[in-house]
């Protein structure tokens, strides 16, 4: 083999070597933009389900208050009740929000991120 040819396998392989590091950039990237999607949906079905469950909670509690304040005789007693029942809930919420909001959030996210 003469140095012409071994010059010219040489820039062969380099070419190779390049276009080879240029598809794995390629395929990082597209696994990379699916993987943000997949998070981004994941994270926006979420908020979605949440908002139309809140509006249930608010519709059900509305029902429950006036329901309360005919067995009870006074709206305003009702109300309070249910208010003071929220209260409680947001209460236990902030004391136990790593384990029930912050923990389950980072694992939805890293799941869809590392797998």
């Amino acid at each position: 083999m003469n140095t012409n040819e071994l010059l010219s396998a040489t820039g062969e392989s380099v070419e190779y070597g390049r276009q080879y590091i240029e598809q794995q950039m390629e395929i990082v990237r597209l696994e990379t933009a699916k993987r943000i999607a997949m998070t981004t949906s994941g994270l926006v079905t979420s908020a979605v389900l949440a908002i139309l469950a809140l509006l249930v909670i608010i519709f059900l509690s509305i029902a429950l208050g006036f329901l309360l304040g005919n067995i009870l005789g006074s709206y305003a007693l009702a109300f309070f009740i249910i208010s003071a029942f929220y209260l409680i809930a947001t209460l236990l919420i902030l004391k136990f929000k790593r384990q029930l909001i912050t923990n389950p959030i980072l694992s939805m996210v890293l799941n869809n991120i590392l797998n």
